[in-house]
């Protein structure tokens, strides 16, 4: 930038020195002409410049920010990370722009895109750095990426083609950018400290600049400069008054341009071209009369015409029909009056297919006077057909009856679909806002736990006694899904409740229904067979009256112990159900093993007992007891059902569920007579029995199923008439049991 004279403040230099010689009164005018943020600090991150623009973004006063508060402090902790990061990597070039949070007056996180250049001093040492600030809100909004680089592109990149040159109070050349050197032909070495009058070919026309700026601290104006080559050429100088903070003059600012037509247009055009060539957004430049000047290759790929197609020609060549004349209309009104148009339109690729389009047409101005329009577009038509489809997925939300409903991670209501307003009874306008336990009287401990679930592992379900706005208490069956944003940061839950309320007395009902009828059913046939045993002990108690016989008390001692045993199994069955029983790990080998020995005494010979163990899923978590009556149980029911022989086969195996769950599958089968379709479904049923009444109760498969299901197991029966009956059991594998890898080996006992 510019060389100023120096200053002492105390015993410190302070930036307007030799070190770092960019800040004076003349950049300031230059800087507080640009929307862009700029911030000028040294080393240790002391602000010692800052622009209109950053008072705007930061909300201070230009006072509070210069020398008061350090540049870190105005970002939030990434972003302090992100500026050390800078700070180590800071060249002479300006450092791509990256997107940060700054932290403004009252707190608020607002983001930005900083962009950066070192400033060093002559012995190029690293003093401090020009940071530019690019207001990147709007661009967020309309998805404009590159508002950013259409800005740098007119406003940074323009003024960088112009010379820039600074005096001091005695009009001695302090800086001599490089546009300067590129057009005088003088290196910076050659003229730092030389009069400016070098750089004039008319000493009458300095003589009335620097008249001028004595009567009105600026001149604009034609003026003849001369290289060094003794070329004579015209410039447009604007120069200006530097002062300092005392407002006293220390120099003079000029920033000057070539103003020969071809040598300005040809400049412009490389620059631009050399700027945008790879932006990923097509770029057209068009003069005053829309004529294409140039196209860049994202152009090109877009719309299928190549540059040599359109240059020449105006952009309607890509017109689609879809738009009115009146838009065409708007959009000239404007560009002319010099503002900026923005816009999405239709427009049609060389092989006729239509595209969506999002514009910004900027026009280039030149001494007040528009000069040429710079058009930015991007291909937006898979953000309009996937909004077309959000369009129609929101309509489907809302004929749905159940309530839709999307909470900020804290609970606040984002959306609330008519299922919603049904449910609930409050309109969309009253919830978004709120907060939904608030709003929805909710049971606050299930809450709690409903949204630590959906947090920790994405989502949750459950039954909620929720109240509406009528004070109506509902069962809900909610349903909670975490989802994150794209950026992967904001986290919403999403809430899909139905009114279960009716559903659920039904249920009930019909749970105490089958209840009752099952209490029903264990009555009657504990009266019924009680009755078959206590009327022969009265007969026999009658027949002692009259004649005394041990035969007759045998037979009455047979008949108690029948029904003693008979009221064991009823107490059983009554205390499996409610007693809870000391679970340990039990390994199911062992427990079939001692229930085939003791067995294996009694066997027919016509039957044959196969055992196949799978050797490395066995052991579950339960109780050694039940587990053996469950399987002694179903060894005698499989060997009953064998009456002329036949091979009971009982194996181990494995599965793992759909759920992700993995499981023992003990299976026992024989080739008996098998169940019929009328029976099967009554099988645990208590009381119920296809055997004789002298030989079984109907209690051993309700006990066995009972037992099972404390296991968290399942019982399941396939049976066919004539070729046998295969029950399986699946339990749950113990924690370290299910980390051992499968294995392919097998015993055969």
């Amino acid at each position: 930038m510019f060389l100023v004279e120096k200053q002492v403040m105390g015993d410190k230099e302070n930036l307007i020195n030799d070190d770092l010689n960019i800040y004076d009164s003349t950049i300031r005018e230059l800087f507080q002409r640009i929307d862009v943020g700029v911030i000028i600090i040294d080393n240790d991150y002391t602000i010692h410049f800052v622009n209109k623009r950053i008072c705007q973004m930061f909300g201070y006063a230009e006072h509070e920010l210069v020398g008061n508060i350090n540049y870190e402090n105005l970002f939030d902790e990434q972003g302090k990370r992100a500026v050390q990061e800078k700070k180590e990597n800071r060249t002479q070039k300006f450092a791509d722009p990256f997107e940060i949070k700054i932290r403004k007056k009252d707190g608020l996180l607002y983001p930005i895109e900083v962009s950066g250049m070192a400033i060093t001093n002559s012995q190029n040492k690293v003093v401090g750095s020009i940071e530019l600030f690019y207001d990147v809100t709007e661009k967020k909004q309309n998805q404009l990426s590159l508002k950013a680089s259409e800005y740098y592109a007119k406003q940074i990149i323009d003024s960088s083609l112009d010379m820039i040159i600074a005096v001091d109070s005695n009009r001695l050349i302090v800086e001599f950018n490089k546009a300067a050197q590129s057009v005088f032909g003088y290196s910076r070495e050659e003229v730092i400290g030389k009069h400016a009058s070098l750089l004039y070919a008319d000493q009458d026309n300095a003589n009335l600049v620097k008249k001028h700026l004595s009567e009105f601290n600026y001149w604009k104006g034609e003026v003849f400069n001369k290289k060094k080559n003794g070329t004579i050429f015209i410039s447009f100088l604007t120069t200006t008054v530097m002062h300092d903070c005392s407002n006293n003059v220390i120099g003079y600012m000029g920033i000057s341009r070539d103003i020969t037509d071809k040598k300005r247009k040809d400049e412009y055009i490389t620059t631009l071209s050399s700027a945008i060539h790879h932006t990923a957004d097509s770029v057209i430049i068009t003069d005053t009369n829309g004529i294409i000047e140039y196209v860049n290759p994202s152009f090109e790929s877009l719309t299928g015409y190549s540059k040599q197609e359109v240059l020449g020609k105006k952009p309607n060549v890509l017109k689609s029909g879809k738009q009115p004349s009146q838009y065409y209309k708007t959009m000239w009104k404007t560009l002319l009056s010099g503002k900026v148009f923005r816009s999405e339109l239709i427009n049609k690729k060389k092989n006729g297919i239509l595209f969506y389009e999002e514009i910004t047409i900027t026009p280039i101005i030149d001494d007040g006077k528009a000069t040429h329009f710079v058009s930015t577009g991007r291909n937006i038509t898979d953000r309009k057909h996937a909004e077309k489809k959000l369009k129609e997925y929101a309509r489907l939300l809302d004929l749905t009856t159940d309530a839709i409903i999307v909470t900020t991670d804290t609970g606040q209501i984002t959306f609330w679909n008519n299922g919603a307003e049904m449910v609930y009874g409050f309109k969309a306008k009253e919830a978004l806002g709120c907060q939904f336990h608030e709003l929805i009287a909710t049971d606050p401990e299930l809450y709690a736990i409903a949204r630590q679930t959906v947090q920790q592992k994405g989502t949750w379900s459950g039954d909620f006694l929720q109240t509406t706005r009528h004070q109506k208490q509902l069962t809900i069956f909610s349903r909670w899904v975490a989802v994150q944003d794209m950026d992967n940061e904001d986290l919403s839950i999403l809430l899909i409740n139905t009114d279960v309320t009716e559903s659920r007395k039904m249920e009930l009902d019909l749970q105490r229904s089958r209840h009752m009828e099952s209490l029903g059913t264990l009555a009657g046939g504990l009266a019924h067979d009680l009755n078959n045993l206590l009327t022969p002990v009265l007969m026999s108690i009658d027949m002692l009256k009259h004649k005394p016989s041990s035969d007759l008390l045998n037979s009455l001692e047979s008949y108690v112990f029948r029904a003693i045993d008979l009221v064991k199994q009823v107490l059983f069955f009554a205390r499996n159900e409610s007693k809870s029983v000391a679970f340990c790990e039990v390994d199911l080998k062992n427990v079939i093993h001692e229930a085939y020995e003791v067995l294996a005494k009694t066997l027919p010979g016509n039957i044959t007992f196969n055992i196949l163990l799978k050797n490395d899923f066995s052991k579950i978590y339960g109780n050694f007891t039940q587990l053996f009556q469950v399987f002694m149980n179903l060894f005698s029911n499989a060997i009953g059902a064998m009456p002329h022989g036949g091979a009971l086969n009982v194996s181990i195996d494995d599965e793992i569920k759909k759920n992700g769950e993995h499981v023992i599958v003990v299976s026992i089968s024989d080739n008996g007579m098998g169940i019929s379709n009328e029976h099967i479904d009554k099988i645990f049923d208590p009381f119920f029995t296809t055997k004789p009444k002298s030989k079984g109760t109907g209690l051993g498969l309700p006990i066995a199923y009972s037992i099972v299901k404390k296991h968290n197991g399942s019982l399941s029966v396939v049976s066919e008439v004539g070729k046998g009956s295969t029950f399986q059991i699946r339990f749950p594998l113990t924690k370290h049991q299910d980390a051992i890898n499968f294995s392919s080996r097998k015993d055969t006992v």
